[in-house]
């Protein structure tokens, strides 16, 4: 039987079509499927991760029942059909399944050192070694159930099917258009199908240009693409969900191992912590020196074990007074440094809060000592100068009273107290409390023995050495002749005094010559009490006092010789001495002091018109005049005449100042920048200078005019000491000190900035180191010493500012003098800007017994332009305020008769209150000066002035307000 050609087109597109659907369906099967199954492999691996970061360490340390938790809790996603962990030695920990799992999954806990993902049967498998801190420490499966994939794999093979069901049907339809002329549709659909064939399915087939025969064969094509595509985006958001789902849970389990890992490691921090603590309990407790009572060896071991146990820089032991007013420091153990230190005093008065905290709080646990309210009083004196930044305080307890406070102190950054380090706080307190208590007793009971033993002892316990003589043959000794000769029993018996003697006492006789003839006049009964010089055991020899007695025992004469070391005493009387010594000189200072104020008065009226006509006469010369230098040179050898006179004044220190904070640093660098400075190292071109400034030092409270001329002094004095050369040093640098570094004298507690000035030169000879302050005192050749007043102004103005100073000098090496400034907590002045040139036409009273001055003031003010009046007596001054209105007085304190500076502004001020003046004098500041300053006076000026001082401060003078405070020009 034939077929027709519709036929055989219809037959060949039906088995074209099934071919082509067959093809296509297999393979959108196979891609969906595979797609499925790499993202449930994925899952597995994420999956067995997760577990392995939860259990690791839990495994490590065979926390078995974290990791039952951890494993059970892991089936709470559905996927998961079995689990089953192993540890290093292949030994299984745990394993679970909720299915049966099929035969070759038996052996699915075998240990193995992989991690790899494969499907056994209905199941995806995961394997993968647990490693702890690069250590392997056991392995873990996980079977994920396929179910859920294959289900989805049915659903598109379904549904592919329908659709390739359909389109055979539409296949013979197709064939019948195709043989009736169409075979540009047939393209289409071939074209079409292709596309389809490579999964592109956006493009549909255009049904408007077919033929209507083909239009629902197209719209059909259209609707399975429709289908497909639609499949395709159910297939490929369920696989999003599903990698949404295995991401936000593998996000879950890493915070949650997140969290199991810091409370792992604080409990691990927190064990390690009371491990260290209870070992310095246990060392203190059986340790011999805690049991014997000795309270300052006790104290250093407890301090040491306590640093190491919180681990904290610094540990101390604080006492109360019975008053408590004060606790003193019994030890403090600094770790860094390994070093023990005492004696520091806290005063009640001086921290109040503190002192109410550790009476009433258990422990003062400060996290941020500098801020805390019971701590914060340290801060600036204390904390912050030595990096702490946390204390925990625990009051020591005796009978419910505070008898002292042991302080840990952390160092660096704050830090948070555990509650166990408290406890271990308290505990240490404690402890030291009953060291504290124990002490007190053992010396109770040694006080009740030696009462008891007293009269029997006497002898053994006397301060002095006692000797018991036969002869000249010592018989007994008691201890403190031990002590005092530094031997043993057996040296001194059956041994005459002259063994414990130099050959020659100070008189220059034989030691032994003259011990016998005071030991035979003793023995004719005549009591001996005499100075001798005695040599202990070591060699070293001190003086004493001996009295010699005979006593009658039994019949036999003896002699009771008693012994007492006198070398304090003989220190003492050297140091009242030297005290009268520096009496005698700083009464000296004074007597020169009188002497310099007395004259200083007169030698600058006799200046003044030589500091001030220079100038006068130079502003009348034209520039290029020939005597403009001459006029210049006799300005300038008047100023530094004017400066010696003010050398004077500042050594016996009765200059005036203007105070203000200052850094010393500043005052280096500006002295360094002067023609002065330049003069100095032009003559000296073989001193190397280095300047060592530590630019995180303070402000001093200071006048850097007399700060830079000590600069200066000391210097001038370092080259000069440096004739071949050498290396000049000066360093600033800020120190918390108690103590000058020579250790010969104790200063106020707090920060100083520390000026060293160090040389390498011919150093200077013990005899003379007393005297270098004393002025015109110089061993430099005459005539090239400058004034001779270098190094008393340095003394002067170093007490003036409330310093300190050292000298340090090996003779033929160096000399280091070193100068210490309290630190203020002022801030240092902005730099002062530049005033013009003072000008005005107020009228100005001038009153000065002198004519010269007068005459000089006038032509000195009046060249700013202001309208000079004078007047030489203080009742000329009276009379002329009477009669006319001033702007200003320039009043001299100290006139030839009558009203003096005082008097005279005191009358002018009853006949104008609030009138404007300004004091100058020759003399020091004296107390009328300041009196006078009180009643209004604005500023004081020192004669001889120039031109620019004076003009400076008549103006501003002028533009103050009336009444202003005083403040002084120097």
């Amino acid at each position: 039987m034939s077929l027709s050609a519709r036929q055989q087109i219809q037959i060949l597109f039906f088995v074209m079509a099934a071919i082509a659907l067959g093809t296509l369906g297999t393979i959108i099967v196979k891609q969906t499927k595979s797609q499925l199954y790499a993202g449930l492999h994925r899952q597995a691996l994420s999956m067995s991760s997760v577990l392995e970061a939860n259990i690791e360490h839990s495994l490590r340390y065979h926390h078995r029942e974290f990791v039952h938790e951890t494993a059970e809790s892991a089936f709470s996603d559905s996927l998961l059909v079995a689990l089953c962990i192993c540890d290093e030695h292949g030994n299984e920990v745990y394993s679970h399944s909720r299915t049966h799992l099929p035969t070759d999954l038996d052996d699915l806990c075998t240990y193995s050192d992989t991690s790899v993902s494969e499907r056994i049967g209905n199941l995806i498998v995961a394997s993968k070694g647990i490693r702890a801190d690069d250590q392997p420490v056991g392995q873990l499966w996980v079977a994920l159930s396929t179910d859920k994939v294959q289900a989805q794999v049915r659903s598109v093979a379904i549904l592919t099917g329908l659709t390739a069901l359909i389109l055979l049907v539409l296949a013979p339809l197709a064939g019948g258009y195709v043989a009736g002329r169409f075979i540009a549709p047939v393209r289409s659909f071939e074209e079409a199908a292709q596309r389809l064939a490579v999964g592109d399915l956006e493009m549909p087939i255009t049904t408007d240009n077919l033929h209507r025969d083909f239009q629902p064969l197209g719209e059909a094509f259209n609707r399975m693409q429709i289908s497909l595509k639609k499949a395709f985006a159910e297939l490929h958001a369920t696989r999003s969900h599903l990698e949404e789902s295995v991401k936000e849970r593998t996000v879950e389990l890493e915070r949650e191992i997140a969290e199991r890992r810091r409370s792992e490691a604080e409990r691990v921090e927190r064990l390690r912590r009371i491990q260290r603590q209870q070992s310095a309990l246990v060392k203190l407790f059986v340790s011999k020196v805690v049991a014997e009572g000795d309270l300052q060896r006790a104290a250093r071991l407890i301090t040491e074990a306590s640093s190491e146990a919180l681990h904290v820089e610094r540990v101390s032991i604080w006492l109360l007074n019975k008053e408590a007013s004060e606790l003193e420091c019994l030890d403090l153990f600094e770790a860094g440094a390994t070093s023990h230190s005492s004696s520091i005093v806290l005063r009640s008065r001086d921290y109040p809060r503190y002192f109410q905290a550790i009476c009433t709080d258990r422990t003062i646990d400060a996290a941020d000592a500098p801020t805390d309210p019971r701590t914060s009083e340290f801060a600036e004196t204390y904390l912050r100068p030595a990096g702490i930044a946390s204390l925990l305080d625990a009051p020591i307890r005796a009978s419910g009273d505070v008898i002292g406070v042991v302080c840990f102190e952390h160092v660096g950054e704050s830090r948070p107290w555990w509650s166990d380090e408290i406890t271990f706080a308290s505990a240490i307190a404690d402890q030291i409390s009953q060291l504290i208590m124990h002490a007190e007793r053992t010396k109770v009971e040694k006080a009740i023995r030696e009462s008891e033993a007293r009269y029997r002892t006497l002898f053994d316990t006397a301060y002095d050495a006692i000797f018991l003589m036969k002869d000249d043959s010592f018989i007994d000794c008691n201890w403190q002749t031990l002590q005092m000769f530094k031997c043993g029993r057996k040296d001194i018996l059956r041994h005459s005094p002259d063994r414990f003697s130099p050959a020659l006492q100070p008189d220059g006789r034989p030691s032994r010559e003259k011990a016998l003839e005071q030991i035979y006049a003793a023995l004719n009964g005549e009591p001996q009490f005499f100075e001798w010089t005695h040599r202990r055991f070591d060699g070293e020899d001190f003086p004493a006092e001996v009295s010699l007695n005979r006593m009658e025992l039994d019949g036999e004469l003896f002699l009771l010789a008693i012994v007492r070391d006198i070398s304090e005493r003989k220190k003492a009387e050297e140091q009242q001495r030297q005290l009268q010594e520096k009496l005698e000189r700083s009464q000296r200072m004074e007597s020169l002091g009188v002497l310099a104020g007395g004259v200083a008065h007169d030698l600058n009226n006799m200046l003044g018109p030589l500091v001030g006509y220079p100038e006068l006469i130079a502003m009348k010369l034209p520039d290029d005049s020939p005597i403009r230098g001459q006029v210049d040179r006799i300005g300038k050898s008047a100023k530094d005449a004017a400066d010696v006179i003010q050398d004077l004044l500042t050594m016996a220190r009765r200059g005036r100042y203007s105070m203000s904070p200052t850094n010393i640093n500043d005052v280096i660098r500006s002295y360094l920048d002067t023609p002065s400075f330049e003069q100095m190292t032009a003559s000296h071109p073989d001193i190397k200078i280095h300047c060592e400034l530590d630019d995180n030092i303070g402000a001093v409270a200071g006048s850097a005019p007399h700060l830079a001329k000590v600069i200066m002094n000391l210097m001038v004095n370092a080259c000069d000491a440096m004739p071949e050369g050498g290396d000049l040093t000066v360093r600033t640098q800020q120190r918390f000190l108690h103590a000058l570094d020579s250790g010969h004298s104790r200063i106020p507690t707090g920060n100083y900035v520390v000026v060293t000035v160090k040389d390498t030169g011919s150093g200077i000879a013990k005899e003379d180191l007393d005297k270098i302050f004393e002025p015109y005192y110089s061993k430099k050749k005459m005539g090239r010493s400058g004034s001779g007043l270098g190094l008393a102004v340095v003394y002067g103005i170093v007490k003036d500012h409330s310093g300190y100073y050292d000298v340090f000098s090996t003779l033929g090496e160096s000399t280091t003098f070193v100068l210490y400034f309290p630190v203020t907590l002022d801030k240092v002045d902005a730099p002062a800007v530049e005033e013009v040139e003072p000008s005005g036409s107020e009228s100005i009273l001038v009153v000065d017994d002198m004519e010269e001055q007068r005459d000089i003031a006038k032509g000195l003010i009046g060249s700013y332009g202001y309208n000079v009046i004078t007047a030489s007596t203080g009742e000329e001054a009276v009379e002329i305020v009477k009669s006319r209105q001033v702007d200003l007085v320039v009043l001299d304190m100290i006139l030839g008769h009558g009203l003096d500076g005082l008097d005279t502004y005191q009358q002018i001020l009853a006949i104008r209150p609030g009138q404007k003046a300004l004091i100058v004098s020759g003399f020091s500041a004296t107390d009328r000066v300041n009196q006078t300053l009180e009643l209004g006076a604005g500023r004081y000026i020192r004669k001889p002035y120039d031109r620019e001082t004076i003009g400076r401060a008549i103006r501003t003078e002028l533009d103050s307000p009336r009444q202003q405070p005083a403040r002084s020009i120097s």
